[in-house]
């Protein structure tokens, strides 16, 4: 029987672990060799861990040790800041996929997902970089902050300079951000950048911003595309992996890297 979840690396917080608890996505901090055994169970068969890409070198050995325990496991890594992985992980975990489908599905979600921050300063900022100017604006008194874009593009603008879209086309309904306490110059700023119609404050969502924006005060926030604007196949149409039995919607298996094994008549153009 096929038992999966994902896990978001990220450093979990009490709020973040209510808020997916028994939802089919685990934490755990991205930092600590022993954060997934904990919290990952016995009877778990397949795991895809997500995590931010500046965490590359970290989900990597995550998933190493994870395998080692009997797990078949997969990872992704995606430009977003941690309350975007949460809330992509959770996205897909509502998706009823089969495991070998999840990989797949986080990719396509991540790609049409907006994230960024809403920053009073970016003196500390590094990726993006601010340009020179935004530096010293930032040393300057008033103003009503930045918005930083993480996916796509990813750039700095000043709140009251967004003008264009950055979701490229891809439709979301509303933002999520962890905290309501940003200017109102700001927010409109935001609807534009994500293309959204209004935005619903999530505090479970809110991890400590200053690893990836250098500012305790960063407001970070993610606009989901609409779901079924992503087409997935149907499992039973999927063949199989021999080694996990995952579904196998590419040429390798995503957990075992196992090539897809077919029929030699196929080859051989025999019907």
């Amino acid at each position: 029987m096929q038992h999966g979840v994902i896990g978001a690396l990220v450093t979990p917080t009490a709020a973040a672990g209510e808020l997916v608890a028994g939802r089919g996505v685990v934490l755990a901090d991205p930092h600590s060799v022993d954060g997934l055994w904990s919290v990952v169970d016995a009877d778990v068969t397949h795991c895809v861990l997500l995590g931010e890409r500046q965490h590359e070198s970290l989900v990597r050995r995550h998933a190493a040790l994870l395998s080692d325990r009997g797990v078949a496991v997969a990872w992704r890594v995606v430009p977003h800041g941690p309350a975007a992985v949460v809330a992509i992980a959770l996205e897909a975990a509502t998706q009823q996929l089969d495991a070998g489908q999840v990989p797949e599905y986080l990719g396509e979600l991540a790609a049409r997902t907006w994230s960024g921050a809403w920053m009073p300063s970016v003196a500390k900022l590094e990726k993006p970089a601010p340009s020179v100017l935004q530096h010293l604006r930032s040393l300057a008194p008033g103003g009503n902050g930045f918005l930083v874009s993480l996916s796509g593009d990813a750039d700095v603008v000043a709140v009251g300079t967004a003008t264009n879209p950055r979701t490229r086309g891809y439709r979301c309904t509303s933002v999520i951000s962890v905290s309501a306490a940003m200017p109102e110059p700001a927010l409109r700023d935001v609807l534009t950048l994500c293309g959204a119609g209004e935005r619903i404050v999530v505090p479970a969502l809110s991890f400590d911003p200053r690893e990836r924006f250098g500012s305790a005060k960063a407001i970070e926030m993610v606009a989901l595309p609409v779901g079924n604007e992503i087409p997935m196949p149907l499992a039973d149409s999927l063949p199989r992996c021999v080694v996990c039995a995952a579904v196998v919607p590419a040429e390798f298996c995503s957990f075992c890297h196992v090539r897809l094994v077919r029929d030699p008549l196929e080859h051989s153009g025999v019907q």
